[in-house]
């Protein structure tokens, strides 16, 4: 899932229209958010906003190989073995509809 932080003076739809256009070279037309939580592990001041991209333009590529290795698209329920527990919740959360903890 692609991510990042927000840029001084940046709202949260533009950082992450910003984020998946460096990291996929996708265009996002629109998106919803679906949750805010807090990072307690990183900081009391840490969110993550997840977002659902609704319509996305371009062909992903990988701009920058030192910080994305791969980009796949994956059916829900076959998600690779290897990520992360907190990652596994959050789409599970979206696909079910299943409220979240608020935390992440």
């Amino acid at each position: 899932m692609p991510g990042g932080g927000l840029a001084p003076g940046e709202t949260p739809i533009q950082g992450i229209s910003r984020e998946v256009k460096e990291e996929t070279n996708l265009h996002i037309e629109s998106a919803a958010v679906v949750s805010v939580l807090l990072n307690k592990w990183r900081s009391q001041h840490d969110y993550v906003i997840l977002f659902k991209v609704i319509q996305f333009t371009g062909s992903p590529c990988i701009n920058d190989p030192s910080e994305i290795l791969d980009i796949e698209w994956f059916n829900t329920n076959q998600l690779p073995e290897d990520i992360t527990i907190n990652t596994r919740r959050r789409i599970e959360e979206i696909i079910s509809g299943e409220p979240n903890n608020g935390h992440w």
